[in-house]
């Protein structure tokens, strides 16, 4: 499925919408005496005509906490680095929003996007694109957790619904989809979790929990839950959802339990 680059945040630092005051930079622009100083840059020439810039600078360069607004509308707001932004909240077309890491001016490491429709995609960003392992919450309720490239589903992947089923994915030219539930998607993980003590199978959820990724009572009973969990740890975690085989589930159950 391809998605629209369009979306907003997570659960990274955001830097806020205003900028701490500090020593104005003095007069014009002038890259020798522009610096440990807050001033406001307009480009009036090329193909940065109108941008305008408000933060901090160092050595001429914007550097620090700052605000990058386009003639479009859209704008930054995040922190710069040699004149590069390397994190902020970026205000997109169309009503997405863009949260997180940059690298070359491009979307690139862990971030979020939240569409307009209010589906939101959270993890592996790579030059611009959605890519690597992420989470993409659709606004039908479903829940994909898995591989992404170039902006489709890559590889293998989780497919949780509204309706309580769950379906365990590997993208070919045509996606082959098995499973129905949570009892019958990952038989060999949730085998090697009911396996284990109850003290142990508590002590998963409960770090689960402690992460933001298990919602439940800790009861240490298999379910939708738990499995939706342990997916979501092991595609941020160990960078994979590839747990069906025995040896593949022991591998993601002890690094929960480390």
């Amino acid at each position: 499925m391809k998605l629209f680059k369009i979306f907003l945040c997570a659960n990274l630092f955001f830097i806020g919408n205003f900028l701490m005051a500090g020593t104005p930079c003095p007069g014009e622009y002038n890259r020798a005496t522009w610096t440990n100083c807050t001033g406001t840059l307009k480009d009036t020439e090329g193909e940065f005509a109108g941008d305008i810039y408000k933060g901090e600078f160092l050595n001429g360069l914007r550097h620090g906490n700052g605000t990058y607004l386009y003639p479009d509308g859209h704008s930054i707001v995040g922190v710069w680095e040699k004149d590069l932004p390397i994190f902020g909240r970026e205000q997109l077309d169309k009503g997405a929003i863009y949260e997180g890491e940059y690298k070359n001016n491009k979307f690139h490491g862990k971030g979020t996007m939240i569409y307009e429709d209010g589906t939101e995609y959270s993890g592996d960003f790579r030059n611009g694109k959605a890519e690597g392992q992420g989470t993409i919450k659709f606004h039908d309720g479903r829940t994909y957790i898995g591989g992404m490239k170039n902006w489709n589903f890559h590889d293998k992947s989780f497919v949780f619904f509204e309706d309580g089923s769950v379906e365990f994915c590997i993208e070919r030219q045509q996606p082959s989809c098995v499973g129905s539930n949570a009892n019958d998607v990952a038989i060999n993980l949730q085998v090697t979790f009911d396996a284990l003590p109850q003290a142990e199978r508590k002590r998963i959820q409960t770090k689960l929990k402690k992460e933001g990724l298990y919602k439940f009572s800790v009861d240490g009973k298999w379910g939708r839950g738990t499995l939706k969990a342990l997916v979501s740890f092991s595609s941020k975690n160990m960078g994979t959802v590839d747990i069906i085989s025995v040896s593949k589930s022991r591998q993601l159950i002890d690094a929960v339990l480390k």
